[in-house]
């Protein structure tokens, strides 16, 4: 009976506190937001509410990792970087437990499932490189058609 309760603890309490939790922190934050802002709205300081939403707004933008800011460029590098990431960590995996399983015996009592785990995370890595390659091409192709209206829109600005 007791070995049952810790799987079950983890799959099914343990996500629903975190949810929780984290509902609960934002919803706290969205309070104290509106606290201060109405405590702005009340006293007649000449506040610009506005300016303070947005500063608000910039300031919690930095706390997690919200990608509505980031640059197109931006997107490309980090998915870049985890293709290379999960790539490498495949490669070292299949590398390293197919060597143990070659030569009989297990490294370090690895298991030899993780020569699967080692090939879902080249998998994982290699369609973040594929992303990465068709939003380059994408976003090369549409640098040279601004390039090439901005050229016709220049040209027929001289013509006229």
């Amino acid at each position: 009976m007791q070995h049952i309760l810790v799987p079950i603890f983890i799959c099914v309490v343990l996500p629903v506190a975190i949810v929780l939790i984290a509902a609960a922190v934002k919803m706290n934050g969205q309070n104290k937001r509106s606290e201060v802002l109405l405590k702005a709205l009340d006293s007649a300081n000449g506040v610009d509410v506005d300016k303070l939403m947005r500063m608000m707004e910039n300031r919690d933008d930095h706390k997690g990792h919200h990608s509505k800011n980031r640059t197109p460029q931006e997107h490309q590098s980090r998915r870049l970087l985890h293709g290379c990431l999960w790539t490498l960590i495949g490669l070292v995996l299949v590398i390293y437990n197919g060597t143990a399983i070659s030569i009989g015996g297990d490294m370090l009592n690895f298991d030899s499932d993780m020569i699967w785990w080692g090939g879902i995370s080249i998998a994982v890595g290699v369609s973040f490189l594929i992303v990465y390659t068709v939003n380059a091409c994408q976003m090369r192709k549409q640098a040279q058609q601004e390039l090439s209206m901005t050229e016709s829109r220049e040209d027929e600005a001289v013509k006229e």
